[in-house]
């Protein structure tokens, strides 16, 4: 919602006031103004080209723009090829005088004004080919001034796009698991290796518990291996790969007991490793029966799941946020009156 104060900002020069900003021509620019508590952004719709192309252009937008930065409490802005973007938190009255500057500041520099195609720089052939094109998602919103053809273009390729997006959402699920339980797999062989490195034993010292903190790859293998092989992720995909990863995290923390209980048997009793792997069935054992092993083997295996489902959690919430930031924007175009 913008202010009341906006509201009659937009009024008094011509803009229209819409829920979340107000657009309009000021200036011979096409802007469109929005604001957050104190802090206002304007952003004007102008063709300005390819920075490679139009260098000079760009480098004097940015020194004018970077000569005013605390004339008009400015923290923010940004130059693209149509578009300038400037956030302050001045007063509505500075604020308004930043505007005078910033489209004095664009006409000086020769930028097009709007009668022109904010998208391919071509000149309206009349009032009717002019659109409004609003681009917007859940953070943010563009308004573009352009003409008809480069409307359609916004529309077409946000259709495409969300077509390209649904030929690769078909889930693959067995492929998918048979991969995820492979990754699992080779981490708990890494798991149960470091155990063996390590020559892990039931006794209750702390350090004794670091190998646990492999879980995580575990979890994190599973769950990144599965994305990768099935293409994307469903509630039953990952009910399976909760159960999966738990299932082989805590084999692997019985299997590093007994293979760093074994290696411990070498090297602190001075038994011989064919004669320790010899008595593997009682090793086996030991881990449910022996007060030391049990106690061990229990809260091992609890951080184990812990650092587990961290990762699991961890890798398919990275996977939800690069899925929001790249989803298209949605695309509405109106025609200017």
């Amino acid at each position: 919602m913008i202010s009341k104060a906006l509201e009659v900002f937009a009024k008094s020069v011509g803009m229209k006031a819409a829920e979340d900003c107000v657009y309009g021509v000021y200036g011979g620019f096409f802007m469109t103004v929005t604001e957050k508590k104190s802090t206002r952004t304007v952003e004007v719709s102008c063709y300005i080209g390819d920075s490679d192309e139009y260098t000079d252009d760009y480098v004097s937008i940015n020194e004018a723009i970077r000569n005013v930065l605390e004339k008009y409490s400015i923290t923010d802005y940004a130059v693209d090829e149509n578009y300038v973007s400037v956030k302050s938190h001045a007063e509505l009255s500075v604020f308004r005088e930043m505007i005078d500057y910033i489209a004095g500041m664009l006409d000086s520099v020769g930028i097009y004004k709007s009668d022109h195609c904010s998208k391919c720089g071509e000149v309206f052939k009349d009032a009717a080919d002019k659109r409004v094109v609003t681009l917007k998602n859940a953070k943010e919103s563009h308004k573009h001034l352009v003409c008809g053809e480069c409307a359609l273009a916004y529309a077409e390729s946000n259709g495409s796009k969300a077509d390209q997006g649904a030929e690769k959402t078909e889930e693959k699920l067995g492929k998918g698991l048979l991969f995820a339980v492979l990754a699992g797999l080779l981490g708990a062989a890494v798991y149960a290796l470091v155990c063996w490195l390590l020559g892990v034993n039931g006794r209750m010292d702390m350090f004794r518990f670091a190998p646990c903190l492999f879980g995580i790859l575990i979890g994190a293998l599973i769950t990144y291996v599965y994305r990768v092989a099935a293409g994307k992720y469903s509630v039953k995909s990952l009910v399976l790969l909760s159960v999966i990863t738990g299932v082989i995290t805590v084999l692997a923390h019985y299997c590093g007991c007994v293979l760093g209980f074994i290696k411990y048997l070498s090297a602190e009793k001075g038994i011989y490793p064919s004669s320790s792997f010899s008595a593997l069935p009682s090793v086996m054992k030991m881990q449910f029966t022996d007060p030391y092993n049990l106690p061990f083997f229990i809260i091992g295996s609890v951080i184990a799941l812990c650092c587990a489902y961290i990762a699991l959690i961890f890798v398919y919430g990275t996977h939800l946020k690069k899925k929001a930031s790249g989803k298209k924007m949605d695309v509405s175009i109106q025609r200017v009156k």
